[in-house]
């Protein structure tokens, strides 16, 4: 369907792909939002934000027009339009791969999937979800403006759920979260480790790494995959309650995980082509992918050379500090390869 340009006062472009024009609440409630997104866009560090329901994009909101906040990002400048549609197409594509992780993840009884954020080398993507199938896709161009853009992802988001009288909802490592009353005393407990048959003994050292970050309190779950194929995870699975997997084993969750594992290689796999729409200078290759759900998070990050891992946390009060030490492993990984250096435990 052509985009039309709504009248609109100097600011972030606005495109409506659905009109209505007949006053109704419906209307009302879209012209609202145009609005809240208008208000987070630009000034806040996000470059583009587009609104989809049922895949299908009702209206985009973006600063690309803004010499000034674009300035040193691109050269030679971005192609503007040609971006703007991509970014539609990518809203679309979103609504079909995080379907299928939706599925996977129900079957790991982990609650639903309420934000994906891409970490590129100089960009981020966003997805938040608001209800039924209805979400919000964003942009922002440079590796300082990843998180305040994020921040003005979730108030967005979060406004939303607000003005529809949703039930309020924590968007992961934006919000800080004290420490719940029952949480579970830090300490590792029963490890278990599994390994392909196909992995080389050379992983051992990064086998150990992996299982010096994990936690009761907040890491459960560390999975390598190398060349697209699982290596081996470690866990922390046994020490927690059977209620925490809502009644599934946890041998069946390990794995789910593996399997989310090797279907998050795909989703970021295909992410990747969002490098070539920024003609001139490329945001640079994917480095983390996050998955927000209703009962903890995944942490999915790329170590180059073909390495992945995949960290899980199953409690939402903890994402911050579960975040955190995959970061801190990820980054160990990246420098040492898990063969030198001190532990990422500090």
């Amino acid at each position: 369907m052509r985009a039309s340009r709504t009248p609109e006062p100097p600011g972030p472009r606005v495109l409506s792909y659905w009109i209505d024009g007949s006053g109704s609440a419906a209307e009302n409630r879209m012209n609202d939002l145009v609005e809240l997104c208008r208000s987070q866009v630009g000034t806040n560090l996000l470059h583009h934000v587009g609104h989809f329901v049922d895949g299908e994009a009702t209206f985009s909101v973006d600063a690309f027009d803004d010499g000034t906040l674009l300035a040193g990002l691109a050269d030679p400048p971005l192609d503007v339009d040609r971006l703007r549609h991509d970014l539609i197409t990518l809203g679309r594509r979103l609504n079909y791969e995080l379907a299928e992780m939706t599925r996977v993840l129900t079957a790991a009884r982990t609650g639903r999937l309420t934000r994906t954020i891409l970490e590129l080398k100089d960009a981020g993507v966003y997805w938040y979800w608001i209800q039924g199938n209805e979400y919000f896709v964003g942009l922002a161009l440079g590796k300082d403006r990843v998180v305040p853009a994020d921040a003005a992802m979730a108030t967005i988001a979060e406004k939303t759920i607000e003005y529809d009288g949703l039930a309020p909802r924590s968007y992961g490592e934006l919000v800080e979260h004290p420490a719940p009353a029952d949480a579970p005393t830090p300490d590792t407990g029963p490890q278990r480790e599994r390994r392909s048959l196909r992995a080389p003994d050379s992983v051992r050292p990064v086998v150990s790494r992996c299982m010096a970050e994990l936690d009761l309190a907040d890491l459960h779950f560390v999975g390598h995959f190398d060349q697209g194929s699982w290596q081996f995870s470690v866990d922390v699975l046994d020490g927690l309650a059977p209620v925490v997997f809502g009644g599934l084993s946890s041998m069946h969750c390990r794995t789910q995980y593996e399997r989310t594992g090797q279907l998050l290689q795909s989703v970021a796999g295909q992410l990747d082509w969002l490098m070539t729409t920024t003609a001139g200078q490329s945001p640079g290759r994917p480095e983390r992918l996050v998955l927000d759900v209703e009962s903890g998070a995944f942490y999915f990050h790329m170590l180059g050379g073909g390495r992945q891992l995949l960290g899980v946390t199953l409690f939402q009060t903890r994402v911050s500090e579960a975040a955190q030490r995959m970061t801190r492993l990820a980054r160990n990984l990246r420098v040492n390869g898990g063969s030198a250096g001190k532990s990422a435990v500090a």
